[in-house]
């Protein structure tokens, strides 16, 4: 089979005229791309969901003021192009849809309503991307994801690809598309195989829908393009020095998603993975740069990046007998079907410790009663909150005694409220109260950085 690529372009890239055209200049030189998948224009997504939150028509005018501006700036530097024209008439007929849409729904709270206006975003920015690229030379078709992304299930978190569709609708459109030409779709939108609507899915949707088409389509590498060189050894924009990590097994980028990196979301690695598919992700505006790789590769032994996660809670359930494992499994099985999400769990002989998001009183309250009407009628459940949690991944840490020794040194000088893993093979966890989580970084990352540290 030929190469084919999937290339995913995040809402920094494509925000403007001129990074549009940047993309342009990245799919021309890399024939192997035969489908684009864009994000909204950074910013709109956020707007759009403020315009379903509005409590007057007045604030809904307000905020499509504020979109209608901001795609007027979007064509000024098309100015005495044909393409200005062609843009500001597809901008204008999306607005008046988005008014009406957006006026019904403050009436009716239709949840069909809702998917439809935050996904509106998307659906301008792909015909907005298919008409840059044609002015470009880059013969292409617009097609909507409902065509290609088939999903079953209650919630957007839980929703379940129907891949045997997926395969076949991306199968056939690529069969019918001329050789000379490629597809552009929308990220974050799919079809609900039992309602036929448009359902969105939910927090790094674009890059789950980039993976799904990338799977279906068998393709033979994933590109995601965004404002970063690749994965970091820890979040450039408050740690010193840090660097894009060449290359990561998808296991460990996933470990990262979970623990709070922001380059990828973690729903997106699984088709990757199923599907042997490498993943690159690289800078739209350095696309010659420095970018990482995900792929099947024998793990070295060291970490590889620390990363965080605020506004989290350390929840701890006590209840006798919890050493057996079938109350243990049971146990999680509950708090699964809660929609209760851990990043980290630890198990003792009359407890689990887990580190979730923030809650209310009335979510702890409603996981409490669950668990006593399902046969913990015992149960004590205490909750820390507005907490930050910072983690160190790699592979084999568990054999890397100087590592270990280092890190935990290190831990002395910090006022670590908790510690999670130390001698885990791939993750270490340390709960701080936010106003030290700066420190904590900087110093683990200096660990992970100092090379005599980490070849051990």
């Amino acid at each position: 089979m030929s190469a084919l690529k999937v290339a995913k372009f995040g809402g920094t890239s494509v925000a403007s005229f001129e990074s549009i055209l940047q993309c342009a200049n990245i799919v021309k030189n890399d024939k192997s791309v035969k489908v684009v998948v864009v994000s909204a224009q950074a910013g709109i997504t956020e707007k759009l969901v403020a315009l379903t939150r509005s409590r007057s028509l007045e604030h809904i005018s307000l905020i499509h003021s504020e979109i209608t501006q901001f795609y007027e700036n979007f064509t000024l530097p098309m100015y005495g192009l044909p393409l200005q024209q062609v843009c500001n008439e597809a901008i204008s007929i999306w607005l008046e849809q988005l008014v009406r849409k957006a006026s019904r729904f403050f009436h009716t709270r239709n949840n069909s309503d809702y998917h439809t206006i935050i996904s509106m975003g998307e659906i301008i920015s792909s015909k907005l991307v298919s008409m840059i690229f044609a002015s470009c030379r880059l013969q292409n078709q617009e097609r909507s994801a409902l065509e290609l992304i088939s999903v079953s299930g209650d919630e957007y978190d839980d929703y379940q690809v129907d891949i045997a569709l997926c395969t076949q609708a991306c199968q056939q459109q690529l069969e019918l598309l001329p050789s000379e030409q490629l597809i552009v779709t929308q990220g974050f939108i799919a079809k609900h195989i039992e309602t036929d609507e448009l359902v969105t899915l939910g927090r790094g949707g674009s890059d789950f829908s980039a993976a799904i088409i990338a799977q279906a389509s068998q393709a033979t590498e994933l590109q995601i393009w965004t404002d970063v060189e690749g994965v970091y050894s820890g979040d450039p924009r408050i740690i010193a020095d840090t660097f894009a990590i060449e290359e990561l097994s998808y296991r460990a980028t996933a470990m990262l998603a979970n623990l709070g990196a922001k380059v990828l979301h973690r729903k997106s690695i699984e088709p990757a993975m199923q599907g042997c598919i490498p993943i690159k992700v690289a800078s739209t505006f350095k696309p010659s740069g420095k970018h990482t790789l995900i792929h099947n590769i024998n793990e070295p032994t060291g970490a590889y990046s620390v990363t965080y996660l605020n506004n989290v809670s350390l929840l701890t359930i006590n209840q006798s007998g919890l050493a057996e494992l079938t109350r243990i499994q049971l146990l999680l099985a509950l708090i699964t079907q809660l929609g209760l999400h851990f990043q980290v769990c630890e198990l003792h002989a009359n407890s689990i410790v887990l580190i979730t998001q923030n809650m209310d009183e009335a979510r702890l309250n409603e996981i409490d009663q669950y668990l006593i009407s399902n046969g913990f009628e015992d149960i004590l459940i205490q909750c820390e909150q507005d907490l930050s949690l910072a983690s160190i991944v790699g592979s084999q840490l568990n054999q890397a005694s100087r590592f270990t020794t280092y890190v935990t040194n290190l831990l002395d000088e910090h006022p670590v409220i908790r510690t999670f893993g130390l001698g885990h093979e791939s993750v270490m966890s340390f709960v701080v109260e936010p106003q030290h989580l700066l420190a904590l970084l900087q110093e683990l990352h200096l660990a992970i950085a100092t090379e005599s540290v980490t070849q051990l």
